[in-house]
This record gives C-alpha cells, sequence and structure tokens, in this order.
C-alpha cells in the first residue's frame, strides 16, 4: 500500500511548483479574486486552453476548518475544491482509488445484470445535466473526506471517465494537482472546445480527449506522462498535434481521424508502441521526422494518409522480436503529386516491407531506388 504521507508531501511540492509556474507565466497578476476570467479570450488568453490560476493555498489550515457546502444535502462527506473551497458533494460521483484507501477517483462502477452475466458500468463522476452554460457548477473536489474514526482529509487521484460522454461541456475545470489518472476523463465531450491545463502530476491521458471532436487546440502534455493511447482520437477538428514529451511509451491511435492535422509531431526514443497513431488523418502532409529505434509496433500507424509527403526516417531495429507492422502504410500516398521517401537505419529489406504494405496504388519509394 502507498504511504500516505509520503504521497501528500510529493503532491504538495508538486502543486507548489505548479503554483510558481503559473503564476510566471502570467507575470504574477491574478483576477480580483484568483479564480476567473471576465470574458473567454482572458480565459484562455487567446490560446483554447484553460489558463486560471489560484494563489497557494495553506491545505493544512483549510482541513482544520473545513465545513460542509452549504447547499449540500448529502451527509457524511467534505469536498474542497481547486479553490481551497468547499464543494457542493451533491453533484460529484466518487470511489476509493483502486481500493488502497490512498485517495479517491471521481467516477465509481455500479452493477447491472442481464439474462447471461453481470457487467460492470462506469458512471460518470459528474452528470452532464449539472453543467450551466457549458460549465460545471463549482470546482472540481482536490480533497475529500468522509466521516469516521481517525477519518482525514485524502487527495483526488484519478479522473477516469469523470466527465464521460458529457455532452453539454464547453470548458473543462481547472484540474487538481493531485490528479495522476485522467484516463477518458473527457471521452465524448463533444462540445468541449477549452481543454484544460493538465498538471504535472499526471501519468495516464489514455483516450483523455477521445471522439472531442468540437477541440481545436490541445495542451502541453506534462514531462510526467507515459501513457497517451488514444488521448485524441477522433479528435477531427485538431489541426495541432502537441508536443509528446520523453517518457512517453505508448502513442497507438493517439491521433487516429484527426481529419484536421497536418503535421506530425516528433516521436521521442522512449515510444515502443505506434500502432494506429496517425491512421485516417486524411489530411497529414507532413509525416514526423523519424521513427526511432525504440519502436516496434508500427501496425496501420499510417494507413489511410493519403496525402502523406516526404522524407520518413525509420530506424527500427530489424531484429525486434516484437516487430509488426502490418498495413503501416495502406492507402498512404494515395493522392496525385504525393511522394513518400522511405530511409534510415532499419535497413534495405525491412524498408521496402513496409513499403510494400501501401499497395499499388501508393507514391513511396525506398531511397535509392526508383521502383514504386
Amino acid at each position: 500500500m502507498v504511504d500516505f504521507s509520503d504521497m501528500q508531501r510529493v503532491l504538495k511540492q508538486i502543486q507548489k511548483r505548479q503554483c510558481k509556474k503559473n503564476k510566471e507565466r502570467r507575470g504574477g497578476e491574478l483576477t480580483e479574486d484568483g479564480t476567473r476570467y471576465e470574458t473567454l479570450n482572458e480565459y484562455t488568453e487567446g490560446t483554447g486552453i484553460e489558463t486560471r490560476d489560484t494563489p497557494e493555498i495553506d491545505w493544512e489550515t483549510i482541513f482544520e476548518d473545513a465545513e460542509s457546502h452549504p447547499d449540500q444535502t448529502t451527509e457524511g462527506v467534505i469536498g474542497i475544491g481547486t479553490d481551497g473551497k468547499p464543494v457542493n458533494m451533491d453533484l460529484w460521483t466518487y470511489s476509493d482509488y483502486q481500493n488502497s484507501g490512498t485517495g479517491w477517483t471521481l467516477s465509481t462502477k455500479t452493477i447491472t445484470n442481464n439474462a447471461y452475466q453481470s457487467l460492470y458500468i462506469d458512471v460518470p463522476g459528474y452528470s452532464n445535466g449539472n453543467i450551466i452554460n457549458g460549465e460545471i457548477q463549482g470546482k472540481v473536489p482536490q480533497y475529500i473526506k468522509e466521516d469516521g474514526e481517525g477519518a482525514e482529509f485524502k487527495p483526488v487521484l484519478s479522473m477516469h471517465h469523470t466527465f464521460l460522454n458529457c455532452m453539454s461541456l464547453v470548458v473543462a475545470p481547472k484540474i487538481p494537482s493531485t490528479v495522476i489518472d485522467m484516463t477518458s476523463c473527457f471521452e465524448g465531450c463533444r462540445n468541449l472546445v477549452v481543454a484544460p491545463q493538465i498538471p504535472e502530476s499526471v501519468t495516464q491521458i489514455a483516450s483523455i480527449f477521445r471522439v472531442c471532436t468540437s477541440l481545436k487546440v490541445a495542451p502541453e502534455i506534462p514531462q510526467s506522462v507515459t501513457n497517451m493511447s488514444a488521448a485524441f482520437f477522433g479528435c477531427s477538428n485538431l489541426k495541432t498535434a502537441p508536443e509528446i514529451p520523453q517518457g512517453v511509451t505508448t502513442i497507438a491511435s493517439a491521433f487516429q481521424y484527426c481529419t484536421s492535422l497536418k503535421v506530425a509531431p516528433s516521436i521521442p526514443n522512449t515510444v515502443t508502441n505506434m500502432q494506429n497513431a496517425f491512421s485516417e488523418c486524411t489530411e497529414l502532409t507532413t509525416p514526423p521526422p523519424e521513427i526511432p529505434s525504440s519502436v516496434t509496433k508500427i501496425l496501420a500507424a499510417f494507413a489511410d494518409c493519403n496525402k502523406l509527403t516526404g522524407n520518413l526516417v525509420i530506424n527500427i531495429d530489424p531484429s525486434s522480436q516484437n516487430l509488426t507492422y502490418n498495413q503501416c502504410l495502406s492507402g498512404a500516398a494515395t493522392n496525385e503529386g504525393t511522394l513518400l521517401r522511405l530511409s534510415g537505419n532499419a535497413g534495405v529489406a525491412l524498408l521496402n516491407a513496409i513499403k510494400n504494405t501501401a499497395g499499388s496504388e501508393s507514391h513511396v519509394v525506398v531511397e535509392g531506388s526508383e521502383e514504386r
């Protein structure tokens, strides 16, 4: 079991760094209450990213004086939001994080029975019906305490499925600096326009913005993240990919069906899995500068990227036992005027094998060869 005291100390350090970084980014200027901008342009600084900052919070003092929200009817629980003020916990669903007792997940599961089996169904942490004018009511809980002997405030560690299919959400709320897992947090939020800043504590963002079809600007991905699988899957209005940080190991389906994306980001040498990474990106013209030697899975990585052209350097190790490249370039570079040139340390045999996944309609050559 995780030592909660150690976890709390680390999370407080992360929070202090994030607060300092936020103040530096805004030149130390805050609104009167430190939390809210009056217009969307101020709110996002023209970037489409949630940038509201709060001053550093004395959590220990807040814990000592904490009371439940005045409008709350649910008894036996107190939630403290990202602004250090009480949260109406009537609006939130939560559960024990991985049954560990170390913190909370802002969602839960319920069991439904049919004639054949019992099924677990994810219940979002926040209901679409509680969204007003595109935003949640109040703040996201950062710490929660339930009544009981020896009860203490514990951090929100996971926002897995918290806003799943919240179709009315337009502006994302501030994310607690304690969160480490944002898997599928905003999945299915088709009207989400303003993404949140992702805290430096987060490591998992798989499917975080899956099918957020109104999202045009991606937030910065912190260096702590390791899993980006399907992170922007189906974000059909996303025009620019975020920088993929060193340390990410999988970008499987990360940008699949991003049909407005034109330039692929650089792939760090920690990535091993690129399966379907850019599949169905029908406007993608520029491949990543290199596929590094760390990568072993490029199955359908650029499938149906019909406008793909230029140079693709492939440095994959051909001796890797886990190497899969089927359909890597299936349907790629098929448009008139396209020409995709393959080169790199993968070796002529593997480069030709990858080229042959493209099919007869594609315009793909291995560098030094005129054969298409």
